[in-house]
């Protein structure tokens, strides 16, 4: 019985995870993605989290592409209404339980510059993520995954 529950659990998560795998043509994706969980009856979890992507020579970030806002909330807090801004350049996938409640935010990017050239060599994206536990639903989880555009440098 346990270990059905384990699989059931773990197919669980990887159904979550593959629902992050698509971005738009063209955007490259950085290097994991973010994550946090709770379990029903503990404390919620928040933590800051960063992900990198490497840049190749001669790219640059296309600002022209990704940013503006999306939906920063999901499972009970999902018609709130609320927004978070997204960089330019930058595509995010957010994602959670339906148990709970849970949001990204502060969503930023930095750019990885080489101390000795001042050439950036990759980019790393951070958020805020939060996820509350629900007393009658249970533990809660979320995600963001994030791609990045880039074209060759003029």
């Amino acid at each position: 019985m346990t270990r059905n529950l384990v699989v059931l659990a773990l197919s669980v998560a990887l159904l979550n995870v593959s629902a992050l795998a698509d971005a738009p043509a063209g955007f490259t994706a950085f290097q994991g993605q973010m994550y946090g969980q709770a379990n029903q009856g503990q404390p919620a979890h928040h933590s800051t989290q960063s992900i990198t992507v490497k840049v190749p020579r001669g790219m640059i970030i296309d600002a022209a592409a990704g940013g503006g806002n999306i939906s920063c909330c999901g499972g009970d807090e999902k018609s709130n209404g609320a927004s978070t801004s997204v960089p330019t350049g930058i595509y995010v996938e957010p994602a959670g339980g339906s148990a709970g409640e849970w949001g990204v935010f502060n969503i930023t990017r930095d750019a990885i510059v080489d101390d000795e050239t001042g050439e950036i060599r990759g980019y790393k994206l951070s958020a805020d993520l939060y996820c509350g536990p629900s007393a009658v639903h249970g533990g809660c989880n979320v995600h963001l995954a994030g791609w990045i555009k880039l074209k060759p440098r003029p």
